[in-house]
């Protein structure tokens, strides 16, 4: 098949203000997004003919949810194809690769990407929390990691699954908290210039250090901040079109995506092609994005990616090959991942700082994409920079990556 490099652009992107003071239903916060986005790309609603529903939070599992949205956006008869991913925090790099193929099909002209959602009315925090109780294991509603396969590690939900991860990356490689933590304070940096984020005080490491303990080794300070509700989408379509409208293309060079197991329990016993719970897929995806793309990890001016906790965004970057396995503590450390450094990391501040809702890699892929079109304000990292984003899902096992660049 001949290489995608170039062949589609993001041409417009919406997303809503932070923190939900008016209290909206995570329906009306996406069809805001999507709405933004349109009015971004100067076009109308009868131009989108494909929708990419990334899976939302707050809405439960609802297998639908892409029909009722693109019924109530009023898109009627001009919609073709419709998907409902439910990849998580690698989902963008799935639906940039899904896009595109339609695309290039011709089953489509303009892909509108959608996310959005609102954690908060899923778990509370200092309320019910998730693995409260088996029920909450048994509901995938409410916990996406299943109680028949995990329960039997000990596991209460995503923040004792990861933290099984990031201390087997402990005991193997020899990371310790405080490079972990040197993430946190990277991420609540950049945080700091950014309106949207919703945690903006500087912190230093002895304050991550001294936030107290969610699930060892992971500190609360290591943990995503669950935001109010939010809304995120983005428009993606051919070369050719891309030149007619508003505003310059953000071309698509590259794009992989690639998965193992979905079970931690899976992910304990090394597997055949060598992966194992700190050896992941990863590297197939970004190899996949590069290699298309044409271009080497030198080349990228900054990488934004899914931090659902500080562990995931070291793992990640070790798994795209910016450094080798074992060695993301410290390539984190001394400020090279800060604005300024080698290799800016999450320049709005990532979900850790600027806050997650739904999947949260849609918020990412905003950055990547604000920072490709140079909008990103005193975050912009450099002119018409060449921007890598990714993420990942499942227990870090599924992995998505997309290289953008402005026109």
């Amino acid at each position: 098949m001949a290489s995608m490099s170039k062949q589609a652009a993001i041409v417009g992107a919406g997303r809503t203000t932070g923190f939900n003071k008016e209290g909206r239903s995570v329906p009306e916060l996406i069809m805001q997004a999507a709405k933004m986005a349109i009015e971004d790309a100067g076009l109308s609603k009868k131009d989108i003919d494909g929708i990419i529903h990334t899976l939302p939070a707050g809405l439960g599992v609802d297998p639908r949810v892409q029909y009722r949205f693109a019924e109530q956006m009023g898109f009627g008869a001009h919609t073709k194809v419709l998907d409902l991913p439910h990849t998580g925090g690698s989902s963008s790099g799935y639906a940039n690769n899904q896009a595109r193929w339609w695309l290039q099909q011709g089953v489509c002209k303009y892909v509108l990407v959608v996310d959005g959602g609102d954690w908060r009315g899923r778990y509370v925090r200092g309320g019910r929390s998730m693995g409260a109780s088996i029920q909450s294991y048994q509901d995938a509603a409410r916990n996406p990691h299943p109680y028949d396969w995990e329960m039997v590690f000990g596991t209460g939900g995503p923040y004792s699954i990861y933290a099984t991860v990031a201390a087997r990356h402990m005991y193997e490689f020899g990371t310790t908290s405080e490079q972990l933590a040197a993430i946190s304070v990277a991420c609540r940096k950049h945080a700091s210039m950014n309106e949207r984020a919703c945690l903006r005080q500087p912190i230093t490491i002895e304050d991550v250090l001294n936030s107290r303990w969610i699930s060892w080794p992971h500190h609360l300070l290591d943990c995503a901040y669950i935001a109010p509700g939010e809304g995120t989408a983005y428009i993606i379509t051919s070369a050719e079109r891309a030149r007619d409208c508003k505003k310059p293309p953000v071309w698509i060079l590259g794009a992989g995506h690639a998965m193992s197991y979905y079970s931690i329990s899976n992910l304990c016993q090394p597997s055949p092609d060598g992966f194992d719970i700190v050896r992941q897929v990863g590297t197939l995806a970004a190899d996949q994005a590069f290699g298309e793309a044409g271009v080497s990890r030198k080349d990228i001016d900054c990488l934004e990616v899914y931090d659902s906790f500080t562990s995931t965004a070291l793992m990640t970057i070790e798994e795209f090959g910016f450094c080798k396995i074992g060695e993301g503590g410290p390539f984190v450390e001394g400020g090279r991942i800060e604005l300024g450094g080698e290799l800016p990391l999450n320049t709005h501040g990532g979900l850790l700082s600027e806050g997650q809702v739904g999947n949260g890699t849609l918020f990412v892929m905003y950055e990547g994409i604000s920072q490709a079109r140079g909008e990103a304000g005193v975050r912009q990292v450099k002119e018409r920079p060449m921007v890598c984003v990714g993420g990942t899902s499942g227990v870090i096992s599924n992995f998505g990556c997309t290289i953008l660049q402005g026109d």
